[in-house]
């Protein structure tokens, strides 16, 4: 409760705080407008009124505050790790960190224009708060499952943490039918460690590309960031669920968007190995040479293949496919 109590409030509002009191506490020694860009000498060139700027930092503070209190109240409930923390806390740090630096340069100076110099060793210091920052927030949620199921036997629920439910999908499996009343559910998933870097390298990269850019064109490059940064980040993470509703494959830490195959679609289920030069790459794709067939391939190994009732297919890469084609086929036989 504690470990959750820190990364859900207690460091974000600490960030939030010191930024909004330090802007309190300066803004009688901080002109306006203040200098909120540098050249590549590291002589201030750009400028932006104080309210707006203090508006703006928060703003982007509160957005990543708002994705981990999003993903909390999907997942945080049932115990599962908050995969988007080390990036939430990550950005809100980065974000912070850059605001300091800005009202230290702008201090005590009477016009914009005699703003200390800031250079590429100031937006290096803010990415290795960013950084750090980060890594604390991955700490803090080590160790917790990414999913988990609930098996209902008879009535009576077991939470599983994905134990349960590949147990109560085995015991499908065996005797091809679930009994009257009984119900299961199998839920598996897969992080992807280089998408979710990607998608950071992503954003990362556009966004120290428009900090030296500054003006609208910095601008439109930080949007191109985080919009090229959660399309990655659909990819960084899975959750494929089985139960009475059929196959269902949740993309990203908000597991959304969704894709699923009803259960009176399913014509047959298997397992397989897979190999993801041959499926064409990773990712979400169409298999080559394979007409009506996609497959979502996040790495190499073990896979749920589903075949509808007109051919097409689904392929995805997951722990416990087994325990997941088991219940579907015994979903389809009760």
């Amino acid at each position: 409760m504690l470990k959750r109590a820190i990364l859900l409030v207690g460091g974000p509002l600490a960030a939030l705080l010191v930024t909004v009191v330090t802007a309190l506490l300066l803004s009688g020694d901080l002109p306006d407008p203040l200098a909120t860009h540098w050249g590549t000498g590291g002589e201030p060139d750009g400028n932006m009124p104080l309210p707006a700027f203090v508006v703006a930092v928060v703003a982007a503070e509160l957005a990543s505050w708002g994705s981990l209190l999003w993903q909390a109240r999907t997942r945080g409930r049932d115990g599962l790790q908050l995969t988007v923390a080390p990036y939430a806390w990550a950005t809100i740090a980065f974000v912070a960190a850059l605001a300091l630096i800005t009202f230290a340069a702008n201090a005590e100076v009477a016009d914009w224009r005699a703003a200390d110099e800031v250079g590429l060793l100031s937006v290096a210091i803010a990415l290795a708060v960013g950084a750090l920052a980060g890594l604390a927030g991955w700490a803090l949620e080590r160790g917790r499952p990414l999913a988990g199921g609930v098996a209902e036997i008879g009535g009576v629920g077991a939470a599983a943490g994905g134990a349960g439910a590949s147990a109560a999908a085995g015991r499908a499996g065996a005797t091809t039918l679930l009994a009257p009343g009984e119900r299961a559910v199998w839920s598996r998933s897969l992080v992807s460690r280089p998408a979710a870097f990607g998608a950071v390298a992503l954003l990362v990269g556009f966004v120290v590309a428009g900090l030296l850019t500054g003006g609208a064109s910095g601008w439109i490059l930080v949007a191109a960031g985080v919009a090229a940064a959660v399309s990655a980040g659909t990819l960084s993470e899975i959750v494929a669920t089985v139960d009475a509703r059929g196959l269902t494959v949740a993309f990203g830490p908000f597991g959304w968007p969704r894709k699923r195959v009803a259960l009176d679609r399913i014509a047959r289920v298997d397992t397989l190995v897979v190999e993801p030069l041959k499926y064409g790459g990773w990712g979400y794709r169409r298999v080559p040479r394979r007409a009506g067939a996609t497959a979502v391939v996040l790495r190499r190994g073990e896979g749920l293949r589903v075949i509808r009732d007109d051919g097409r297919e689904l392929i995805v890469t997951i722990d416990d496919a087994a325990g997941g084609a088991a219940l579907l086929e015994a979903l389809r036989a009760s």
